[in-house]
């Protein structure tokens, strides 16, 4: 499933590896926990930024900060949404620039930083699902929500609009809890278009489901 939130606060060139990586993101990730995180990001596949094909505007002049997230474990029917994100910024590109009545380009309007893709291992072996041990699962949800609730919440500091893109459902707790860290939930508007609500505490027992 792919997730967007847009909330009263919340709804990039792609950054290079190794020191380049570490050297960009310390304006804005500003202990070893964050800028280790940060370093797990990769490009994008396509160039640019969402709905850019052409530029990536760095994340201190952008109004908004997008990022993927590529997670399926827990999807309980036919994986595949670990490959979202990508065909998401891929897709975007297809958006026409030119808005006729305006006269104006999408991006002239408000200037998206990609901030890259997060990428987790998912449970296949020599091409073939695999049944991962629970403590596996569970630990590389903890992990994934863990780097999300990071990168999130460096964007909701730093005032930029966030767009996340997953991935199945577990991929938006990381973006909850950075909401609920810096924002009164009060204040918090949720709209959520789904086949059914996935906002119960737990499913048979499991929190990530």
């Amino acid at each position: 499933s792919v997730f967007s939130i847009l909330t009263s606060v919340v709804a990039g060139s792609s950054i290079r590896k190794g020191a380049d990586k570490l050297k960009k993101v310390k304006t804005f990730f500003l202990n070893t926990k964050e800028v280790g995180c940060m370093a797990k990001l990769k490009p994008f596949d396509v160039p640019g930024t969402f709905l850019d094909n052409e530029e990536n505007p760095s994340f201190e002049k952008a109004d908004a900060a997008v990022f993927g997230i590529a997670f399926d474990t827990t999807a309980s029917y036919n994986k595949g949404a670990w490959f979202g994100p990508q065909s998401i910024m891929a897709a975007s590109h297809q958006i026409e620039f030119e808005a006729p009545v305006f006269g104006l380009r999408l991006t002239d309007k408000i200037k998206i930083h990609s901030l890259g893709l997060l990428e987790y291992d998912r449970p296949i072996k020599s091409g073939k699902w695999v049944e991962w041990p629970e403590k596996k699962i569970q630990e590389a949800c903890e992990q994934m929500v863990s780097d999300v609730k990071t990168v999130a919440g460096q964007i909701l500091k730093n005032k930029k609009l966030l767009v996340g893109l997953g991935g199945e459902h577990s991929t938006a707790n990381g973006i909850f809890q950075a909401i609920a860290k810096q924002v009164d939930p009060k204040e918090v508007t949720l709209v959520h278009v789904d086949a059914h609500l996935d906002l119960r505490d737990a499913l048979e027992g499991f929190q990530y489901s």
